[in-house]
């Protein structure tokens, strides 16, 4: 298994937000789907994202992981967009 942008994804929501149910809401998810996607992360990982089952505190691991997770996603966010832009013709190179 890989670790996926979902995966990423899940775990910046339930960091932020600080619950399974308002991360689902957030994304616009179930929140069973939100469970099984930090669950397969955590797999991936081999360690708990979180302390505890309230998904209110991150462990080492998940601060690191959110962290890394976030700037990442940023920086894939803003890659797509440039493209869809360039794509569209609101964007490009100018040759003089």
């Amino acid at each position: 298994m890989a670790i996926t942008l979902t995966g990423m994804r899940v775990l910046v929501a339930v960091a932020e937000v600080g619950t399974v149910a308002g991360a689902a809401e957030r994304l616009g998810r179930g929140a069973p789907a939100i469970s099984m996607a930090l669950k397969q992360l955590e797999d991936e990982l081999g360690g708990p994202l979180f302390e505890g089952d309230r998904k209110s505190l991150l462990s080492d691991l998940g601060r690191f992981a959110y962290e890394t997770a976030r700037a990442g996603l940023q920086r894939y966010d803003l890659a797509v967009g440039n493209i869809k832009a360039y794509a569209a013709g609101t964007m490009g190179r100018l040759n003089v």
